[in-house]
C-alpha cells in the first residue's frame, strides 16, 4: 500500500528498494517518529541498512536534508526501526542536520501525519520512538520476571525526563550481572532520544 497525498507533496516510490520476500504483514496500530543527523538523503540511509543486513530501509516513509519525501516500505509490511513495534506501526524518519529541522520539514511532517490519519484512523496515536523503547523495555522486564518499570510518558522526549530515565536504565543495566540478562541488557545500553525535541514540532 502506497500514500497518495492530495496536495503538492510529492512522494516518491522506492519501495522496489525493499527484499520484502520473507517479510510480516504489518497492521499499523501506531505512526512512530524517528530523525537521523548520519544519512542525509535516501540513499545514505538505504546503503547503511543494507549493510547491517536488512532487507531495506527500515522506516516506512523518510524526509531528506533536500526534503524528497520516499516511501521504502509500503504500509502493509513491517519495518525495522522500532523494536516490539515493527508489525504494528509506521515508521517515519526525518533527517535533521545537528538535531534541528527547517520549517518546510515540519510543514511536510504534519502534512505526512494528516494523510496517514486520513488513511487509516484519525485516532491513530503518534508516538516518538523514545517513547517506543520505553514501552519494549518494559514488556520485556516483565517477560524476564524483573521487578522494574521505567515511566511511560509522552513528554520522555524532553531532556530532563529523558536523563532521568536513562539514569534508571543505566543503574538496571549495572544491576544485571549474571548472562541470563545479556539480551536485555543488551536492548537497555541502545536506549536513545530519538527524535527528541523534535517530537514537539508535530504533536
Amino acid at each position: 500500500m502506497l500514500i497518495k497525498p492530495r496536495t503538492l507533496l510529492r512522494i516518491e516510490d522506492r519501495t522496489e528498494t525493499l527484499n520484502s520476500v520473507n517479510l510480516r504483514d504489518n497492521n499499523p496500530e501506531y505512526i512512530i517518529l524517528h530523525s537521523t543527523r548520519s544519512y542525509p538523503e535516501f540513499d545514505d540511509l538505504l546503503k547503511y541498512h543494507r549493510s547491517l543486513g536488512w532487507a531495506g530501509a527500515g522506516y516506512h516513509l523518510f524526509v531528506s536534508d533536500s526534503n524528497k519525501v520516499s516511501q521504502a516500505r509500503s504500509f502493509d509490511k513491517e519495518g525495522a526501526h522500532a523494536l516490539g513495534f515493527n508489525t504494528r506501526s509506521i515508521g517515519l524518519c526525518f533527517y535533521a542536520q545537528n538535531g534541528e529541522i527547517d520549517k518546510r520539514k515540519i510543514n511536510m511532517g504534519k502534512e505526512l501525519i494528516d494523510l496517514l490519519k486520513s488513511e487509516y484512523n484519525s485516532d491513530i496515536p503518534v508516538i516518538s520512538h523514545t517513547y517506543a523503547q520505553i514501552s519494549y523495555f518494559n514488556k520485556l522486564l516483565r517477560e524476564f520476571g524483573i521487578d522494574k518499570q521505567f515511566p511511560e510518558v509522552p513528554e520522555c522526549v524532553n531532556p530532563d525526563v529523558f536523563d532521568r530515565i536513562k539514569g534508571e536504565v543505566d543503574n538496571l543495566v549495572g544491576s544485571l550481572t549474571t548472562s541470563e540478562y545479556d539480551k536485555i541488557k543488551g536492548r537497555l545500553k541502545q536506549f536513545k532520544n530519538c527524535p527528541g525535541l523534535l517530537f514537539n514540532y508535530f504533536v
